[in-house]
């Protein structure tokens, strides 16, 4: 199902990734690819968008109170990337962007549903933004092994936080 799985900052750097069942060189080509069509991109609207502001402002002309920081950049893109074989999906909150790549057809909801019930585990136990990813970057692992198995199945009967909690606490 899941081929792979990664974490990168707003800024494309790899917080964290987890190969299942392809080479380390196909992965870091994965990350490559997400960062180049996905964060690059979205980064590029920002620059132009301030650019423009600042261009509005040295040339008198007011537009709305609208703070560059305020927009939701992430509203016109689609969180899917399909590059021929193989498709990349990814939610991003907070700045962070969990992906999951896939090279077979796979029901997107199951990916979907995985990424977000992960958010949603990481930020209900304060890992949910990248400094702190990283300074327990081994929980991390512990949680994505946990909760996908081998084979890169979402093992939906690992995401309650109840679960989780109890097998961090057993694996410490």
């Amino acid at each position: 199902m899941i081929t792979s799985l990664f974490v990168m900052d707003h800024n494309g750097e790899t917080i964290f990734n987890k190969t299942i069942g392809d080479s380390l060189k196909k992965n870091l080509s994965y990350r490559d690819i997400f960062k180049t069509q996905v964060i690059m991109e979205i980064n590029k609207k920002i620059i132009r968008e301030i650019d423009e502001k600042a261009y509005n402002v040295r040339n008198s002309i007011i537009f709305s109170n609208q703070n560059s920081t305020d927009k939701d950049y992430h509203s016109d893109h689609i969180p899917i990337l399909t590059i021929g074989t193989t498709t990349f999906q990814h939610i991003c909150r907070n700045g962070i962007y969990l992906v999951a790549v896939m090279q077979t057809n796979v029901e997107s909801f199951i990916v979907w549903d995985y990424l977000i019930s992960l958010y949603d585990i990481l930020k209900k136990l304060n890992l949910s933004q990248s400094s702190l990813m990283n300074h327990n970057l081994l929980k991390l692992i512990n949680i994505v092994n946990f909760t996908l198995s081998e084979e890169g199945v979402p093992q939906k009967n690992n995401m309650d936080i109840d679960t989780i909690k109890k097998f961090l606490i057993q694996s410490y």
